[in-house]
C-alpha cells in the first residue's frame, strides 16, 4: 500500500474534524488507529532496519560512555598512585642530591683553595713583569725625549749660529758698501742715503732670519714636547692597566716586593 496515501487520508481526517465548545465531533479514534497501523506496516525494510541500528547504536554509546567514565576513574586512581609514587622518588632524589652537594661542596672547597693560592702566585708573577716592563718603559721613554731634545736644541743652535753669521756678514758687505760710497765725494749724499738704506734692509733681513730661527726653534720645542706628552700618556695609561690587573687580581689585597717597589716607580 503507498504511503503517501495513507499519510494523505489521515491528514484530511484531521483537518475534516469539527471543534465545538472543546469536544471534537466527526472524529473516527479506530480508523485512525487503523490507518496508523498500516503506515507502520507500510514502511520500507529499510527504515525498520535503521530504527535497529539506531537503538543499537544509542545501546552502544551509553555503553561506550560507561566504559569512558569507567576508564575514566580508574585514570584518576592510577594518577594519585603515579603521583604519590613520584612525590616519594622525588623526595628521595632531593635528599640524594643534598648529600651528594654536601660531598661536592667540600671537594670545591679545597679546589678553590688551591685555585686561590696559584690565581695569587701567578698574580704576583704578573705584577713583577709589569713593574719589570714600566720601568724598562719608563727609561726608554727618557732615554728618548732627552735625545730628542739634544738634537732640537742642537739644531736650534746651529740655525741661530748661521743666520747670526749670515746677518754679520751682511752687515759687513752693507758697512763695506756704504764706505765705499761714502768715499765717493761727487755722490756724498747720494751715497750715504743709499748706505742707510742698505743697512736698515741688512738688519731687516737679518732680523727676519733670527725671527725665523726663533719660530723653528720654537716649532721644534713644541713638536718635541707633544712628542713627550704622548709617550708619557703611553705610560700613563700601561700604569693604569696594571693598576686594574693588580686591583681585579685574586688575592689582590697583598703587598709583595714587586708591589712596593711599583708604588715607588710610581712616586
Amino acid at each position: 500500500m503507498d504511503i503517501l496515501k495513507l499519510l494523505n487520508e489521515i491528514e484530511a481526517m484531521v483537518e475534516n474534524t469539527r471543534h465545538v465548545m472543546g469536544v471534537t465531533l466527526n472524529f473516527d479514534q479506530d480508523t485512525l488507529l487503523d490507518l496508523l497501523h498500516k503506515v507502520r506496516a507500510s514502511l520500507p525494510d529499510e527504515v525498520k532496519r535503521a530504527t535497529r541500528v539506531t537503538l543499537e547504536s544509542e545501546q552502544i554509546v551509553g555503553g561506550a560512555r560507561e566504559a569512558a567514565e569507567q576508564t575514566l576513574d580508574d585514570a584518576h586512581i592510577e594518577a594519585e598512585r603515579i603521583t604519590r609514587e613520584a612525590r616519594a622518588s622525588a623526595e628521595r632524589t632531593v635528599r640524594e642530591a643534598e648529600a651528594q652537594a654536601a660531598r661536592a661542596a667540600q671537594t670545591a672547597d679545597a679546589e678553590v683553595k688551591q685555585r686561590l693560592a696559584d690565581s695569587r702566585q701567578k698574580a704576583d708573577a704578573m705584577l713583577d713583569d709589569a713593574t719589570k716592563q714600566s720601568q724598562q718603559m719608563l727609561a726608554e721613554a727618557k732615554g728618548h725625549s732627552q735625545k730628542m731634545v739634544a738634537d732640537a736644541t742642537a739644531h736650534s743652535q746651529k740655525m741661530v749660529a748661521d743666520a747670526t753669521a749670515q746677518s754679520q756678514r751682511m752687515l759687513a758687505e752693507a758697512n763695506a758698501e756704504s764706505q765705499r760710497l761714502v768715499n765717493q765725494s761727487e755722490v756724498m749724499r747720494l751715497a750715504s742715503a743709499q748706505a742707510r738704506e742698505i743697512v736698515a734692509a741688512a738688519e731687516g733681513e737679518a732680523h727676519e732670519l733670527r725671527h725665523g730661527a726663533d719660530e723653528y726653534a720654537h716649532g721644534v720645542m713644541v713638536d718635541l714636547e707633544r712628542n713627550v706628552t704622548d709617550i708619557l700618556a703611553t705610560i700613563q695609561r700601561g700604569r693604569t692597566k696594571l693598576d686594574q690587573r693588580v686591583t681585579g687580581a685574586p688575592g689582590g689585597g697583598t703587598t709583595n716586593g714587586a708591589g712596593r717597589d711599583l708604588a715607588g716607580a710610581r712616586r
